[in-house]
């Protein structure tokens, strides 16, 4: 008798480890005012809050909430605000899905496996100000996926499978000012893709495989920031980005050869990120500018053996300035050095600048010679 109490007293208590140690993993918290929710581990039916609760809640973030799909009614919170489902799981949305979120201005479906949506989903949406779809499994944007959304201000679709969208897929979104499309497997851009979106500022294209970015910027009249590093661009269109306002760009890691003054807008530049790709020539000198907004150059890890000494005056808002890996005349150096001594900013794995020493003392390099400074420039730093 004894011992059969005893074996069902472990048997108990072995199950309620059990269970313990599998309720423990899901955990929900509301804070006091009732305004913020947050909930992980647990199904959507098994989230239980009183109407009350649901009435005041401003917030709600959801993590792993092991589920595959948003259906209708899942989520009730009539007043919220700001929504997170985040759970590695989602596949589909319902159209109406988001039906009743009349107030939401931020959805957050970041890091689910979501491919395709219905173009009613975001049509209740009117409202959202937000919209992150980072890490899903997104290959192509049809024309009307963002149907509704008329008042958008960010859209995020980093680290997704995008290829192909629709040439009129932002249009919906007028009023958008930043998108992020970085991480994707993006090769072309359409040359209208921008046309409607005039409050566009912020730009994220990096780590893709763009070769060509054609007459895309051209309307984009108030883009401030572009990122085109990681691509493969080889050329730039001349007076690409002269009716932008942008003010930083990044187009280092790339396989630009050839930087000319018309194809990049100096006269709002601010800072400019050309490292790490092969160019031989930056022919850029003062543009008949007085006054050049410039304060941060990279230009490392490239060919470059000179620069036009009317840039080098013309540049003089400068205040960090990065040269180095380049196969610099020396006499060429000393130039920059005059002007740009203690803005030159020094890689803490070099140990001074690797120069050439040419046949002029006056850098006076002759365009069609640059070859013999690259093959110079490799065996020194092979000694």
């Amino acid at each position: 008798m004894v011992l059969t109490t005893i074996l069902k007293c472990s048997i108990c208590i072995f199950i309620f480890s059990v269970q313990f140690k599998s309720y423990s993993t899901a955990l929900c918290r509301t804070t006091n005012d009732h305004k913020n929710h947050t909930c992980e581990g647990f199904r959507f039916r098994e989230i239980v809050l009183s109407r009350s609760t649901r009435l005041q809640l401003l917030r709600t973030r959801i993590f792993n909430c092991k589920e595959t799909d948003v259906k209708e009614g899942a989520l009730v919170f009539p007043n919220l605000e700001n929504l997170t489902v985040s759970c590695g799981s989602i596949q589909n949305l319902d159209e109406k899905a988001f039906l009743n979120f009349n107030n939401l201005q931020e959805l957050d479906l970041s890091y689910n496996q979501l491919s395709k949506i219905s173009n009613q989903v975001f049509r209740p949406l009117g409202n959202l100000r937000t919209l992150n779809l980072t890490g899903n499994s997104f290959e192509d944007l049809p024309q009307t996926i963002f149907d509704g959304l008329n008042g958008l201000k960010e859209l995020f679709l980093s680290h997704n499978k995008i290829n192909n969208f629709h040439v009129k897929v932002f249009d919906a979104i007028r009023a958008v000012e930043k998108v992020s499309l970085d991480n994707n497997l993006i090769n072309f851009l359409p040359g209208r893709l921008l046309t409607k979106l005039r409050k566009l500022q912020y730009l994220d294209l990096s780590n893709n495989y763009i070769e060509n970015v054609g007459e895309v910027f051209v309307l984009a009249y108030n883009l401030q920031y572009l990122n085109l590093s990681h691509n493969v661009i080889e050329d730039l269109p001349l007076r690409l980005f002269q009716t932008t306002r942008l003010e930083i760009l990044d187009l280092s890691n790339n396989k630009l050869s050839i930087i000319y003054e018309d194809a990049l807008p100096f006269k709002t530049l601010k800072k400019l990120y050309l490292q790490n790709n092969q160019i031989s020539l930056f022919d850029v000198g003062g543009m008949n500018m007085e006054y050049m907004p410039l304060r941060l150059l990279n230009i490392e890890n490239n060919r470059l053996v000179f620069l036009e000494n009317d840039f080098i005056k013309t540049a003089s808002s400068l205040t960090e300035l990065y040269i180095f890996k380049n196969p610099w005349d020396c006499t060429c150096f000393q130039e920059i050095e005059k002007i740009h001594d203690e803005l030159i900013v020094q890689p803490e794995d070099t140990d001074g600048p690797v120069c050439v020493y040419g046949l002029s003392n006056d850098c006076n390099i002759n365009k069609s010679n640059l070859t013999a400074y690259y093959r110079a420039f490799v065996k020194q730093l092979e000694l």
